[in-house]
């Protein structure tokens, strides 16, 4: 059952020869969406066209859930049979769940702490296991409380496109209209506005810098319209660490709000130590890229005292999830992508700030304090429990096509780890390490 103004907005898109939400939008608005806000992400829907009551809610969602998810198509059944999973075992659960009210209350219960529900995590609510699904003709729904009042929302596999434009310009309009303060769940509201703009949008030329821009501009406006709150400090953080995402183009604008949320802390909506950690993390990538040097180390120290990055990793992911590179960490190559493991990275980034200003006693310092600053083998031949021949190992290895970034950031990171070794007392390590990076330098790459 869809919501009255989706099935119109949907009817007029259809309707049109050439098929756009921006212009379906402003055929069937109630209102004239001024200029200065038109200018930052189009025109807006007012809100009242699209929130419900929460009996209202529940009944779209439930409603659509149990026609779409209620059976699963024969064309799964041989993929869940694949899974050691039972249709008809299947089958009872969705009966029981649907036609209950223990089910419904447990469906919005859900709904309410995670925000969006596939059938996938349907299925691992009901049997507390993972199973593998194709997205069916109902892929996603979602639902947004804004006070009294919420946000319900469906994505459909037909004309998926349409579907997540509505999605972000419904989150969009929220954020223009409504005081932030109505709004208990920013964070989670912005990350779908993100991935639902970027999937509409992505085909638009020079998207991430227009992007970019508007994000700004959105800041700007509901910062101009609201009171300092906790609201404004997450929605703010949240559009922070999504353009940190682009560092070499948001630098400047970065830095400077950073400075401006570090003002908060004269007020009751300070930032806690979690955000201040997190933002340490991406101003130590922003001046990277902008090769300032004294603040990368001054950073990096900051997050290496006391293990205080480490400390806060867990809980910067769960808030934040795109701040942090999350793969397993590899201590027993050189060779290998440095932007995918938050420590790797921190390391990359210091070394390469500490040899430009030639801080080699300092690097090797920290090379001796920790083996994922380097490779478990190079630490242990640091610390004299292995010697130089041990890395013949490396030497005869024949190393495999390598991804350009892999040949490029492990090149680089050899390189910093060659200049460090050669200005201490590890010159015949540093020969070696030598031969180790001509030998990635000449290695093949890997075809896309």
């Amino acid at each position: 059952m869809l919501l009255q103004y989706d099935l119109n907005l949907y009817e007029q898109y259809q309707a049109m020869q050439q098929p756009s939400v921006e212009q379906a939008i402003t055929s069937i608005a109630i209102h004239t969406t001024p200029t200065d806000v038109k200018a930052i992400m189009g025109a807006t829907i007012l809100p009242q066209q699209f929130l419900v009551s929460e009996e209202e809610a529940a009944n779209y969602i439930f409603s659509e859930a149990r026609k779409h998810w209620g059976r699963l198509p024969e064309a799964l059944h041989d993929m869940l049979a694949s899974q050691f999973i039972k249709v008809e075992v299947i089958h009872e659960a969705l009966d029981d769940f649907f036609y209950t009210a223990q089910g419904k209350a447990r469906f919005l219960a859900y709904l309410r702490q995670h925000q969006t529900m596939t059938l996938s995590q349907l299925l691992q609510l009901l049997f507390q296991r993972t199973i593998d699904l194709p997205m069916l003709s109902l892929q996603q729904i979602h639902l947004y409380p804004v006070a009294n009042k919420y946000m319900v929302h469906f994505i459909y596999k037909e004309q998926n496109i349409f579907w997540y434009a509505l999605l972000y310009k419904k989150i969009y309009s929220l954020f223009i209209h409504e005081p932030l303060a109505t709004m208990p769940k920013i964070t989670g509201m912005l990350k779908q506005l993100n991935l639902a703009k970027k999937i509409s949008y992505a085909h638009v030329d020079n998207f991430t810098a227009i992007y970019s821009e508007q994000l700004k501009q959105l800041v700007a406006f509901i910062a101009t319209y609201n009171p300092l709150s906790n609201a404004l400090k997450q929605l703010e953080l949240g559009v922070l660490f999504i353009l940190a995402q682009h560092k070499v183009h948001n630098g400047e604008w970065i830095i400077k709000k950073i400075k401006a949320l570090r003002l908060w802390n004269t007020s009751e909506h300070v930032l806690t130590k979690t955000e201040k950690v997190a933002l340490r993390y991406v101003l130590l990538q922003v001046h990277a890229t902008r090769k300032e040097f004294g603040k990368v180390i001054s950073n990096a120290h900051y997050l290496l005292t006391d293990e205080c990055l480490n400390n806060y990793a867990v809980k910067i992911m769960l808030t934040y999830e795109e701040v942090l590179p999350t793969f397993s960490p590899t201590t027993h190559t050189l060779i290998k992508r440095y932007d995918k493991n938050y420590m790797e990275q921190l390391y990359y980034y210091y070394f390469e700030a500490l040899v430009a200003l030639k801080k080699y006693q300092e690097a090797l310092h920290v090379l001796k304090l920790d083996p994922l600053a380097s490779t478990t083998l190079l630490f242990r031949i640091i610390h004299k429990e292995e010697d130089n021949k041990a890395l013949n190992q490396w030497q005869s290895y024949q190393l495999p096509p390598l991804d350009v970034h892999i040949q490029q950031q492990s090149m680089h990171y050899i390189n910093q780890m060659v200049k460090i070794f050669d200005s201490t007392t590890y010159k015949g390590l540093a020969r070696r390490l030598k031969q180790l990076s001509d030998k990635v330098k000449e290695t093949q790459i890997k075809k896309v």
